[in-house]
């Protein structure tokens, strides 16, 4: 397992847990990646934690109610606009400390006190539990929130790293717009999705698999997410394996990454060129993928060129018969003209979507 899939991991603001075996560098690569981002590092054990230390302190307030009062360390990242809260040794936590930790991972909430949401960022790491004194498995609701990576040990760098030092991991910085490709992640699992609809949400029955990455609702969404943080900076496809298996499990990873492959979905920019003359297949879930593609394409390089000859290929697409697969893609770019104003409104070929966006709740027009 590379640094660079924990790296582009950690960037989309999700949760991510590395397990890996003790003394192999866990926590001193992390403490070294907060320096190269120029992160606030606040690092609590967790396994010396009290729940107390996440769920917050009840103290009495001035009109007689309770409120759960936030922990320094919570405060000092709020204070800093933001940071990582690094979990070390969350392997020996405890059922309690692990329940305090929910609403952390998932809203960034300790008590009663919100962290400044987008720029907190939650790392954890364990050893595996048979090699963690006392040791607890991840219950469920927890493990489901984390993107899981498993760090294998290389003994030829640590070898090299003796004699000419340890250097700092190279990994990839997100860009800016890194979100404009999460639109390509989220059209590709709900592609898979309608196909392998018993994948969406998928508990192991084997209590020990639960702890660990697995699908849900959540996880694919989470997936979708690690997909375009992995296209934005051109990842391979190894990279891409490890952050959807840290997600939903390296079994459900393959499936969907199969079907990625085996859909052999047309260049989007090949699409763009031909516009209206472009001819969509009869597959309705490939017409899904290729029109969202290409709008994810259009919006991670928006420009007026590519913005006309988008709308060119839906207009194309509604004259074919496929009007309510293609106004499922206008809502995204809709989004995109409420930012760029500047961006022509294409009449001709919004026309064609009114009557259904009117009929869905979305366009609220006139005729």
């Amino acid at each position: 397992m590379s640094f660079t899939a924990t790296a582009i991991a950690i960037q989309t603001g999700n949760p991510v847990h590395v397990q890996g075996n003790p003394g192999v560098g866990k926590s001193d690569i992390m403490t070294q990646f907060a320096g190269e981002v120029g992160k606030h590092l606040e690092t609590r054990i967790a396994s010396l934690c009290d729940p107390t230390d996440f769920a917050g302190l009840p103290i009495m307030d001035k009109k007689g109610g309770v409120v759960y009062a936030a922990p320094r360390w919570a405060m000092n990242i709020s204070e800093h606009g933001g940071g990582i809260l690094f979990l070390d040794e969350i392997g020996g936590a405890p059922p309690t400390v692990q329940m305090g930790l929910l609403r952390v991972c998932l809203d960034k909430v300790v008590g009663d006190h919100a962290l400044p949401k987008r720029d907190t960022w939650v790392i954890a790491c364990s050893n595996p539990t048979d090699q963690t004194p006392g040791g607890f498995d991840f219950a469920p609701p927890l493990a489901n929130r984390f993107c899981h990576m498993p760090w294998e040990f290389s003994p030829l760098t640590w070898i090299n790293g003796l004699t000419t030092g340890f250097p700092t991991p190279d990994f990839p910085i997100l860009p800016e717009n890194w979100e404009d490709f999460i639109l390509e992640g989220r059209t590709m699992v709900s592609s898979f999705a309608k196909t392998r609809q018993e994948l969406i949400s998928a508990m192991p029955k084997e209590e020990s698999s639960r702890s660990g990455a697995w699908p849900s609702p959540r996880s694919w969404t989470v997936a979708a997410d690690m997909m375009g943080a992995a296209r934005s900076v051109n990842a391979t496809d190894d990279t891409l394996m490890e952050l959807v298996g840290g997600c939903v499990g390296t079994g459900a990873a393959t499936e969907f990454l199969t079907y990625i492959n085996e859909l052999d979905l047309p260049d989007p920019k090949d699409v763009l060129e031909q516009g209206k003359k472009f001819k969509l297949p009869k597959d309705g879930d490939k017409q899904f993928a290729i029109l969202n593609s290409c709008a994810a394409y259009t919006l991670q390089n928006l420009n007026e060129d590519n913005w006309v000859k988008m709308w060119s290929v839906l207009e194309g697409a509604a004259e074919q018969g496929s009007v309510d697969v293609a106004a499922g893609v206008c809502p995204n770019l809709s989004k995109a003209w409420q930012r760029d104003q500047t961006l022509p409104i294409i009449e001709s070929a919004i026309d064609a979507f009114i009557p259904i966006l009117q009929k869905a709740g979305t366009f609220k027009g006139g005729n």
